[in-house]
């Protein structure tokens, strides 16, 4: 269901569950909140409309849209938040960054850092098995697949790294989200 090489969520994952998120949603917005119910699924439907055309664009993952937009669902609302959850854990996901690009700086430097961040593989491995990882090496950078058809080396080995997904930042995003609530957002906003 969930693979390390592979970095893909399986559909039922966020599809069976989706209901009951749903309805627990509902009935925390209800308890917890004095907003109408329908403004947090509006405010929260922006937001996965927002992360929805970044994904159409590239810049983010099906995954990363999916994790946005059952949260978004699931929960609303944090307890004593009046920010929506979709927004606090985006904003709070940028303050990951650091990790992304520390895991950028070790994929780069590959077997000298950590030499089990790298593996040997043949284009045809890259692009079907391990999707997320990207060649190393080489003068181009992008999708692996672009990669490997420009570079004409789908039968050569290749050196290979994964990079670390934007759902693992959105997840951290979340979990400060539950931990922080809005205040320190609302705090540097002046509010």
């Amino acid at each position: 269901m969930l693979d390390y090489f592979y970095r893909e969520v399986d559909p039922e994952l966020w599809i069976i569950p989706a209901p009951l998120a749903i309805a627990l949603g509902l009935a925390s917005t209800v308890h917890y909140t004095q907003l109408p119910v329908w403004f947090p699924y509006l405010f929260n439907g922006v937001i996965v409309g927002v992360v929805a055309l970044m994904y159409y664009l590239g810049f983010m993952g099906g995954g990363d849209l999916a994790a946005v937009a059952f949260t978004s669902a699931a929960l609303p609302v944090i307890h004593g938040s009046v920010l929506p959850t979709s927004l606090l854990m985006i904003l709070y996901s940028g303050l990951y960054l650091p990790l992304y690009y520390l895991g950028e700086l070790l994929r780069r430097c590959g077997s000298t850092c950590l030499p089990r961040l790298r593996a040997r593989v043949t284009g045809y491995e890259l692009v079907g098995k391990y999707k997320w990882w990207h060649p190393l090496g080489w003068r181009i950078e992008g999708d692996p697949h672009e990669v490997v058809a420009l570079m004409n080396a789908w039968d050569r080995e290749l050196d290979a790294a994964p990079l670390l997904p934007q759902v693992t930042l959105l997840f951290l995003g979340l979990l400060t989200a539950v931990i922080a609530g809005d205040a320190p957002i609302l705090a540097l906003l002046g509010g």
